[in-house]
């Protein structure tokens, strides 16, 4: 303080600490004039301040609610920023159930979220989506909140499914391998599928791909021998279509090897295959007839196959059918296809064959659906003037019937 005759000056001697000022709100302290023989006189002095020393900043988000996508190990996420109160230190926490498998990073008031490693982003992905919060705090600030929602939308994998479960060529010792159908995916193919062969016989051969059609074609390097040819009348084998993430599709393969013969009694089925459907734990197949009149009785016939056992041959005078048995439920839930041969044979005569194929059929409508509502999550408002602001309509995408019920969980659910 400085005085010049009547006049005085105040001066600042050093400055005063923001803490002070923002506690106290008002500085009061007083003047006293002092004179010899008088009691003096005295003077208060208020000094104010302006309200961002004194009251305090209030912190406030852009949008009280920010999503972001977590697709093929990329997080993509809204600009997060604080629309008032920001200062250099200002500080951005990140909360929540999965809150570790993140960092938070703040430059200029732009928020960023990143996934913190490889471990994290596979444990984050087994979820529909994730919640998290950002709590922003500074020196005499009110503190402030925002959510943020990751969705992680689910992959959908289309399993390779070929356009036939069956395909036929033959092989003559003379002129080689006959194959002139096309091998191809009519659902499911992508950069990642590779064909291959699998079976015993399947050695003989090999396959051509080129893109979503492969070849079959007899293997150079291992010819088909002559023996081979000569004791059986087929060769039965699968080709495989593998794809990351699946078990793979299948379909048969089947080769016939004809034999030149002088006249002999031939026996010969109506049709080289007959095509049939197992649906319901019941088995659909026309009847099985052999191309001319023979007496059923004297004729032997029999079944082959990976599941034979589960089927049974019924002879009736002109004509025969195949009867399915108890077949286990995994079986029908793990195959598409099941390929049977069956052999007619009598000692006078060239034993005939044919070959049955059998697609399963899997009834969706009677398998139990999960419910799955139709979105992950639902944000409404709530304000002391309005009350409550939710505006969304809320329902299943699938699996709901007159079994379903709706029920509110949670801290809060009572208010509800």
């Amino acid at each position: 303080m400085e005085t010049t005759t009547n006049s005085i000056v105040l001066n600042l001697n050093s400055t005063i600490p923001e803490d002070l000022i923002f506690n106290e709100k008002v500085i009061l302290f007083n003047i006293v004039a002092e004179k010899p023989r008088t009691v003096g006189a005295n003077t208060a002095i208020a000094i104010k301040f302006p309200e961002e020393l004194t009251e305090p900043t209030i912190l406030k988000f852009s949008k009280s609610t920010y999503h972001g996508v977590l697709k093929d190990g990329i997080l993509t996420m809204e600009d997060i920023v604080l629309m008032s109160g920001f200062t250099l230190q200002t500080i951005f926490t990140l909360n929540g159930d999965f809150n570790q498998h993140f960092t938070i990073s703040n430059e200029n008031n732009k928020v960023t979220i990143a996934i913190s490693n490889s471990d994290s982003l596979e444990e984050i992905a087994k979820n529909k989506f994730v919640v998290l919060e950002i709590a922003a705090t500074g020196e005499r600030a009110v503190p402030v909140t925002t959510t943020v929602i990751i969705d992680i939308p689910e992959i959908i994998i289309s399993y390779p499914v070929f356009e036939r479960s069956f395909y036929r060529g033959s092989y003559i010792k003379d002129s080689g391998l006959e194959f002139t159908e096309e091998i191809s995916l009519q659902r499911g193919y992508d950069s990642s599928v590779e064909f291959r062969l699998e079976g015993d016989n399947s050695q003989w051969f090999s396959l051509i791909q080129n893109d979503n059609l492969a070849t079959l074609i007899t293997n150079e390097r291992n010819p088909l021998p002559d023996d081979i040819v000569d004791k059986n009348s087929h060769l039965l084998f699968t080709i495989v279509a593998d794809k990351l993430g699946t078990t793979g599709g299948r379909a048969a393969i089947h080769i016939d090897l004809p034999k030149e013969t002088n006249d002999p009694i031939v026996l010969r089925f109506e049709k080289n295959e007959y095509i049939g459907r197992i649906k319901n734990e019941s088995l659909e197949l026309e009847e099985i007839r052999l191309l001319n009149e023979h007496d059923l009785s004297s004729i032997v016939l029999s079944l082959s196959g990976e599941f034979v056992s589960y089927f049974m041959i019924k002879e009736e005078p002109d004509y025969i059918t195949i009867q399915l048995l108890d077949i286990p439920k995994e079986l029908i839930e793990n195959n598409n296809f099941i390929v049977l041969n069956m052999e007619a044979s009598h000692p006078n005569a060239v034993n005939g064959y044919t070959t049955i194929i059998l697609d399963i059929v899997r009834n969706q409508e009677s398998q139990i659906l999960s419910p799955t509502f139709e979105q992950a999550y639902y944000i409404g408002e709530y304000s002391d003037q309005e009350g409550l602001i939710f505006t969304n309509m809320i329902k299943l995408s699938q699996g709901f019937d007159e079994t379903v019920s709706f029920k509110l969980e949670g801290v809060l659910n009572g208010l509800i």
